[in-house]
């Protein structure tokens, strides 16, 4: 019984060795981390393979174990992205998944509200504004893009509120007289450790400044008239960072102006903590490979009110937003430019955590 403890808090450590191996080769290679589980699963059956693969050979060195361990684990990740970019490939009707809510439970802050929903999970509400006709449109564009390029995004999703449930909870809907409004919605399953303006209360995440970087390449490609400024979550130890906003995308949700606008970035790269144009290349990559069909087929399939019912204008906004990728290099030389005369710089602000 001994023993087999001992092999089982011995086969633990392995593990979690493999998993901060893991951690550290693939964020420096620049490629997605999968969630925990994922990695202690990769970990485990590489460890298996290579003890099933050991009595076939009459010595395995220490090095070539590992390397078999390295390559076991590798091709695991390669087959669930091979995986997922095929299951993807197949669906080329995107659609946000519909919730309805059950009870308004208090503000968050800037217009946003926690809501339980039917399905039990707790969502952070957007409403619609009738100053800010586009913004619901806007945010889901972003979120879609976000999630695509591989930022730690939540899920958009759309709730729909009874006015009943509004009225319950203290919210005038702009829209009078109607029985339902759609909102847009993030589940919010985590929690937030730090406000913006405060320190950390734990070490910023090895991934921080690469997802930044991250942020910074949808902020140039959607006109951003702000910097998206993450929140953060506790995640093995360690602060790590998720962008649950992106209300100033297209200038502020001011599709006309967008799409009529020829100003510089309001932003300039030490709001990201960049210094190096090569920090943007492997997010403009993945900008380049996006499905563009999936995107168009997302926004006519967002709820009309969410962009006042201007199908033209909605396709407008996409035709821009194709030729602002194929120009996005220029754009980002453009933005990190801005750096060097420090243009804008009271509408910017920089992280203190990384």
């Amino acid at each position: 019984m001994e023993l087999k403890t001992a092999t089982s808090e011995l086969d633990l450590r392995n593990t979690v060795d493999w998993v901060d191996w893991m951690q550290t080769a693939f964020e420096s290679s620049g490629f997605d981390l999968p969630n925990d589980e994922t990695c202690v699963l990769f970990a485990g059956s590489a460890l298996r393979f290579t003890e099933r693969i050991r009595p076939m050979t009459t010595h395995l060195p220490t090095v070539w174990r590992t390397k078999l361990i390295q390559a076991a684990i590798l091709h695991q990740y390669w087959h669930q992205r091979a995986t997922a970019r095929k299951r993807d490939a197949a669906d080329l009707s995107p659609r946000l998944p519909a919730v309805m809510a059950r009870e308004i439970v208090c503000r968050h802050s800037n217009g946003l509200y926690f809501a339980d929903a039917e399905d039990g999970f707790r969502y952070l509400v957007r409403f619609p504004q009738k100053e800010r006709p586009m913004l619901l449109a806007s945010e889901a564009i972003g979120f879609w893009l976000a999630r695509e390029m591989g930022l730690p995004a939540p899920q958009p999703n759309i709730v729909l509120l009874s006015s009943a449930c509004a009225m319950a909870g203290g919210i005038l809907l702009a829209k009078q007289g109607a029985n339902f409004v759609s909102c847009l919605a993030t589940r919010y399953d985590y929690q937030e450790i730090h406000a913006y303006e405060s320190s950390p209360t734990l070490p910023p995440g090895r991934a921080t400044r690469r997802y930044l970087a991250g942020a910074a390449v949808v902020d140039i490609l959607l006109s951003s008239s702000m910097p998206t400024v993450p929140a953060f979550r506790e995640r093995r130890g360690r602060a790590e960072v998720i962008f649950q906003s992106y209300a100033h995308c297209f200038i502020d949700g001011d599709w006309q102006r967008f799409l009529n606008s020829h100003e510089d970035p309001r932003i300039i790269p030490q709001s990201y903590n960049l210094t190096s144009p090569g920090q943007l290349d492997v997010w403009i990559r993945r900008v380049e490979q996006l499905r563009r069909r999936g995107l168009w087929e997302l926004a006519f399939r967002l709820p009309h009110e969410w962009f006042a019912g201007e199908c033209e204008l909605l396709v407008g906004l996409l035709n821009t937003l194709d030729q602002r990728i194929a120009s996005l290099r220029g754009l980002a030389f453009q933005f990190m430019g801005n750096g060097a005369t420090g243009a804008h710089s009271d509408r910017s602000r920089s992280l203190s955590v990384v």
